[in-house]
């Protein structure tokens, strides 16, 4: 699946920015992430805030691309309020899993939870640290693949 996620090549690019971004071991920090650095993707980028150790996240950044996908206005907002059930519980599973290993996650999914299945994805997301080891924010790039309704 990640090989598959990194054929987009703006996922690609912000997948290899982060990486320029590291130093060694230590994670690069949410003031690192230079939007000039990465303007033709910023409407593609989400930037999430780790809530109580990843029980939840607040999102801090929500490009118009993907606010478009969801049909609504996101920053601010916390991402357990964005749908309900198992795919949600799978999708903060798997964003805790980011801020627990500290390192990136790809996924490929829809936005079935929120009634918009006709909307699929693929995604990074990937850990930011302000002291370079405890992981404060998820820097998310998404990459919609097909957007057709059902008839």
């Amino acid at each position: 699946m990640r090989q598959r996620a990194l054929s987009d090549a703006k996922i690609r690019k912000i997948y290899d920015y982060w990486l320029k971004k590291c130093d060694g071991d230590a994670l690069p920090t949410r003031h690192a992430i230079d939007p000039v650095d990465v303007y033709d993707c910023l409407s593609m980028l989400m930037i999430l805030e780790v809530v109580d150790g990843g029980r939840d996240f607040r999102i801090r950044l929500a490009g118009s691309e993907v606010e478009e996908a969801h049909d609504r206005t996101l920053k601010g907002g916390m991402v357990s309020d964005l749908g309900e059930g198992a795919e949600m519980k799978a999708l903060l599973e798997r964003l805790q899993a980011v801020v627990t290993s500290r390192q990136p996650d790809f996924r490929t999914a829809s936005l079935a939870m929120m009634g918009r299945s006709f909307i699929e994805f693929d995604r990074v997301a990937l850990p930011l640290a302000e002291d370079g080891k405890t992981v404060t924010h998820l820097l998310c790039c998404y990459a919609q693949k097909q957007r057709e309704k059902k008839a």
